[in-house]
């Protein structure tokens, strides 16, 4: 055990999966380490949205499974955000609904993420298959052995639970699959999430240095440290998944919000079900373009501006478009209330301070143990279906 916590430890756990690949090829071959490379060159090879069901295919020769479920999603409001699965159909996952509430193994480990589960943990297994669940709904789909873990976002309030099932009674998740499991689960959700977020475009200028996905609800499924920083930074009360409020716009909209003194930039770009979320620093105001807006922003025509400076129209006019880029302003009465809050002699306008976001924002609480994020099944399945 001593030797597989020194392997974990060689991957720290904000680098991404390429890097992880070529730190550990020269970390003598172990039972974990092999796991992890499998992982990780999975995670590489596989297309960003089925990188989770690729990850679970990979983790099959070192924890033998007959099928198995990821499911992801929140609790608060109940929300599953997308569930993968391994030679486990879409029935069966319709037909576990009923069965959620009943299912001790799910609740065991949404209650205590990091914590593998099998069902001959919480107690005898012929109690388990005695049970209703079992008899109604196992046997019926050839599950006699599962093995359950969660790990939660509490920044975010976004929960993982997989689920590995065994036909065979006679094939119990023996002591060690169980300890490999937890000790592989940070490793299968950091490449899964670097995947994802590494297939979206960055911004063309640059700026960016932080990105997040989000539903369409402008719920967080997944972000980066650097985004995390900027959120904690502008919003010291939020707690994830929903967007603090002034950023909500941004979901139905896109385009570009500038928030409070330091410049913080946002953009909106899709794939799939899911959007994605830039932030960054914002590039300031050259000279030039200062000179230009805040005359523009005097009353100026774009024409005065440039007879004043002794400039072209053409000029002024590109200085113009540039400082409202920029400044993220669409009009001269925005233009107006930029400039005046830079100078410290106005607000930035409605839902643009990080005082009046901070007090609009919504928290999100809950310990994950409830019916949200960990919806899927555990002892008989996994997972609800996805949205």
């Amino acid at each position: 055990m001593r030797r597989r916590r020194a392997m974990a430890s060689a991957v720290p756990p904000a680098r991404v999966a390429g890097e992880c690949v070529r730190e550990f090829v020269d970390v003598p071959a172990g039972p974990l380490s092999q796991t992890l490379l499998a992982l990780h060159a999975a995670a590489l090879a596989a297309p960003p949205l089925g990188c989770r069901q690729a990850l679970l295919v990979a983790l099959r020769p070192h924890i033998p499974f007959d099928s198995a479920v990821w499911g992801t999603g929140c609790e608060t409001p109940p929300r599953v955000f997308s569930v993968d699965a391994v030679d486990f159909a879409s029935d069966q996952l319709a037909a576990y609904a009923p069965w959620q509430q009943a299912d001790r193994l799910r609740q065991a480990a949404a209650a205590a993420p990091g914590t593998a589960f099998r069902n001959e943990d919480l107690g005898p297994i012929a109690d388990h298959w005695a049970s209703d669940i079992h008899r109604l709904y196992c046997a019926r789909f050839g599950i006699s052995r599962s093995l359950a873990i969660a790990q939660l976002d509490r920044r975010l309030r976004v929960g993982e639970l997989v689920m590995l099932f065994r036909s065979d009674p006679e094939a119990p998740f023996s002591d060690a699959e169980r300890t490999l499991l937890e000790e592989v689960l940070p490793h299968l959700v950091l490449a899964a999430r670097q995947r994802l977020l590494g297939d979206f475009p960055r911004l063309a200028e640059g700026e960016a240095d932080g990105r997040a996905l989000v539903d369409e609800a402008g719920r967080a499924v997944v972000c980066d440290a650097g985004f995390c920083a900027r959120m904690e930074a502008l919003f010291p009360a939020w707690s994830g998944p929903l967007l603090p409020a002034p950023l909500l716009p941004l979901v139905a909209r896109g385009g570009r919000l500038r928030l409070a003194d330091h410049a913080f930039v946002m953009e909106r770009r899709q794939r799939g079900r899911l959007l994605s979320i830039y932030a960054g620093a914002q590039t300031p105001l050259t000279p030039a373009e200062r000179r230009a807006a805040v005359a523009f922003a005097a009353g100026l025509s774009a024409r005065d501006v440039a007879a004043s400076l002794g400039l072209s129209h053409r000029t002024v006019r590109n200085q113009l478009a540039s400082a409202y880029a920029k400044l993220g302003v669409g009009s001269k009465v925005e233009l107006v209330r930029r400039l005046a809050a830079q100078d410290g002699r106005g607000p930035q306008g409605p839902g643009e301070g990080a005082a009046s976001a901070s007090s609009s924002q919504r928290s999100v609480s809950g310990s994950g143990a409830g019916s949200g994020w960990a919806t899927g099944g555990a002892g008989g399945a996994c997972s609800s279906e996805s949205p």
